[in-house]
């Protein structure tokens, strides 16, 4: 299980010294000898900012971050140089400092980056690359060991106006990739996935209705199991929440709703528990037009259990939730309240 802080503004990295998501030292550590001595976690306490982009010759923009819980992350960013050449650059950065050099994944107009990393460091990178509507889903590996593998495609050239794409990684170097893109003017979410002694696999399409089906997310578990949620337009102009996954073996299950309303839901999140359970979190509005925070949680072998609200429906306004989760047993959400 990996510890994940996404949607950064800007590429300045703070780091806090906290125990269970990229903390350093433990129960026994010392307090500080020198700058690079760990910090006990008892006295939790924020790093100086760090600035990762490549300086003041261009503007860097959403920006993507995941650590593990040994203090290793991965960040990837969209930099525009001077001259209005958009690139997708990549670093690794860790609690301890010394980060990584900065690396330009790809070549030509490249956009909008995921990144996911394992306990072991293991890392893999997705961005959009290329012009409208031709542009291409990609993506790119890091291993501790050797470093940068070689960039793939994992969209086909005959795909067109693709977006959005999502990675996971598990702590057996499985990798997967979902991604919407637009099929006879509807868009659906398809889905990739890596193992290491076979390869990337074919994509597969994950939604099955005649709607749109947008801001799709993954998790993939310890076995292998990869787990997409999205939202998904109905006949009546609704926007429901749908899931599906590829079984270990590769098969595919039917897509099935899992917010059982008869609102509006969008922007799922997905966080993997520690006894390969999964929760979602997404923004529900109900029938009275009030915003809460939708929950549901995937069992392996029984699959997605009835819908709760996190946030409680006295709230009538509730947004942009966040989700992260360490172990089987914990987990915080937060959802951005107020009063409408």
């Amino acid at each position: 299980m990996t510890c994940s802080i996404r949607r950064l503004s800007f590429l300045v990295l703070l780091v806090a010294t906290l125990a269970g998501c990229g903390g350093r030292g433990g129960p026994d550590a010392a307090p500080d000898a020198t700058p690079d001595a760990p910090v006990n976690p008892a006295s939790p306490a924020w790093l100086d900012a760090e600035r990762l982009d490549l300086g003041d010759s261009g503007s860097a923009r959403n920006a993507r971050l995941a650590m593990n819980r040994q203090g290793a992350g991965m960040v990837a960013w969209e930099q525009v140089d001077g001259s209005t050449v958009q690139e997708v650059h990549a670093r690794t950065v860790s609690i301890n400092g010394g980060h990584g050099a900065s690396l330009s994944l790809g070549t030509g107009i490249a956009a909008l980056p995921d990144v996911a990393i394992n306990e072991q460091g293991r890392a893999l990178v997705v961005w959009v690359q290329g012009a409208s509507p031709l542009n291409q889903i990609w993506a790119r590996s890091y291993d501790p060991d050797t470093g940068w593998g070689t960039a793939e495609r994992m969209s086909r050239l005959e795909d067109i106006l693709v977006a959005q794409p999502r990675a996971a990684i598990n702590e057996a170097g499985e990798m997967a990739v979902v991604w919407m893109q637009t099929v006879d003017v509807t868009y659906q979410v398809h889905a990739r996935r890596f193992r290491p002694t076979q390869g990337w696999s074919p994509a597969v399409r994950l939604d099955s209705a005649p709607y749109d089906a947008r801001t799709p997310q993954v998790s993939l578990d310890a076995e292998g199991r990869l787990l997409s949620t999205w939202y998904q337009s109905d006949a009546d102009g609704r926007s429901n929440l749908w899931a599906n996954h590829i079984n270990p073996d590769g098969i595919s299950v039917a897509a099935v709703q899992i917010d059982q309303s008869t609102g509006y839901s969008d922007q799922p999140v997905l966080a993997l528990l520690g006894d390969d359970s999964t929760l979602a979190v997404w923004r529900q509005t109900n029938e009275v037009l009030l915003q809460l925070i939708g929950l549901n949680r995937f069992l392996p072998g029984s699959g997605w259990v009835t819908t709760t609200s996190t946030s409680g429906g006295n709230i009538s306004l509730a947004r942009s939730p966040a989700l992260a989760a360490w172990g089987a047993a914990h987990a915080v959400r937060r959802p951005d309240t107020g009063t409408g």
